[in-house]
């Protein structure tokens, strides 16, 4: 696998903490490696049919304060029966 540097990528302040948090509760991993799983894990999880819905539901919850479960995220994404 080539490693590529990312030069730029919006996150917000809350993604970033969350990150920190998840790597130091784990003692040898950053951010950074989180973030590498997080956006394997969603390039899984993401078709073009799919992305302005999980673009939304981002948006209610970084923006309006609407939590939703991970369960919530995959009925979204059309893993579970009634997406």
């Amino acid at each position: 696998m080539e490693i590529l540097k990312l030069i730029s990528i919006r996150l917000s302040k809350s993604s970033i903490d969350k990150a920190r948090i998840i790597a130091s509760s784990v003692g040898y991993y950053r951010a950074s490696e989180v973030l590498r799983v997080a956006i394997w894990l969603g390039l899984k999880c993401i078709t073009p049919g799919v992305l302005h819905k999980l673009l939304h539901l981002q948006w209610e919850e970084e923006e309006l304060g609407v939590k939703y479960t991970l369960e919530d995220v995959l009925r979204a994404a059309g893993d579970k029966p009634g997406a």
